[in-house]
């Protein structure tokens, strides 16, 4: 890993970060880079550390889109089977978190951002946890898109598109747009498929509270559109694509159908964005930032209550 480079990228979760405080975003993309190494420093390892804790909500969202990935990719994939597997899963990772194993070991070994700073987690409250992991894995068994979805799954001919974002892959989710003089984008959405000759659907599960508010389509479902164009070459003009953000367990759909118009918006916007975070930089050609200083720290206190860095802002 002592070879990485840390390269300014777009990502929607990357630029959420720099809106929801431009001290969390310093710390996660640049005090924390290289804390993997042997010989970075304490501080940098300590950062690094807790840009890898996770809070209750995440995990519950990362659990529930692991059981669905194992769905869609294995084959023959048997619901009972994902559940245990899952749930010893969280057994385990929960019992990990308890103990912090990961403050003398791997700095990558999950924890919870609540158990770090002291708060317990009872066992009632632990088993309401998995209850919920196991209530939107059952919510997406009995949605209406599954047997659309299974039936190509299981073709043989395999000739209509099905990509499942098989995660933590992050070469799989970079792509480049030449509008953006090649900048790096990252952005895959959990699934998009073929529904017929020239009709696409690109969807995307969400385990958080139901977004009334925004742009329709959002920031994140344009850029799984503008991936679809320049990685799959599915024009948006040519073609139905139809992009979605599922609220799991209650269903609740938010998206709309991809338009030129939503392309160029998506291109203007990740410009903006990239002139946005290079105003943070000394050098932008090798993503040098500017002092922790300059990136400043929000002033609601009830972000702070739940970042996992809370303790490197005191």
């Amino acid at each position: 890993m002592g070879n990485l480079e840390n390269k300014l990228i777009w990502s929607s979760s990357r630029i959420n970060t720099l809106d929801f405080c431009a001290r969390k975003y310093y710390f996660s993309y640049y005090q924390s880079w290289g804390g993997w190494e042997y010989d970075a420093s304490p501080e940098t390892k300590k950062t690094y550390m807790l840009k890898n804790r996770q809070n209750i909500w995440g995990w519950i969202g990362d659990k529930t889109h692991e059981a669905i990935k194992k769905y869609l990719i294995i084959p023959k994939a048997n619901e009972n089977s994902i559940k245990k597997a899952v749930l010893h899963e969280m057994d385990l990772e929960f019992n990990q978190s308890r103990m912090k194993t990961y403050i003398n070991g791997n700095l990558k070994t999950f924890g919870l951002i609540e158990h770090y700073y002291g708060k317990e987690v009872s066992d009632n409250e632990f088993i309401e946890i998995k209850e919920r992991v196991m209530d939107n894995f059952e919510a997406f068994l009995k949605c209406k898109y599954l047997p659309g979805i299974l039936e190509l799954k299981n073709s043989k001919g395999g000739m209509r598109l099905l990509k499942v974002d098989p995660g933590q892959d992050f070469e799989k989710m970079r792509f480049q747009v030449s509008e953006l003089n090649n900048t790096e984008i990252y952005a895959l959405p959990d699934l998009y498929y073929e529904l017929r000759e020239n009709e696409y659907l690109i969807l995307d599960w969400k385990t958080g509270e139901y977004r009334k508010e925004g742009e329709i389509p959002s920031v994140q479902l344009r850029a799984y559109g503008l991936r679809l164009q320049n990685v799959e070459k599915i024009d948006v003009n040519k073609n139905k694509v139809e992009a979605l953000e599922v609220y799991l367990p209650d269903f609740k759909e938010i998206g709309s159908i991809l338009n030129t118009d939503h392309m160029a918006s998506i291109v203007i916007r990740i410009k903006e964005d990239l002139c946005r975070m290079e105003s943070f930089l000394l050098d932008p050609r090798i993503n040098t930032p500017k002092e922790k200083e300059y990136f400043e720290k929000t002033d609601c206190e009830g972000k702070c209550i739940g970042c996992q860095f809370q303790e490197l802002c005191k």
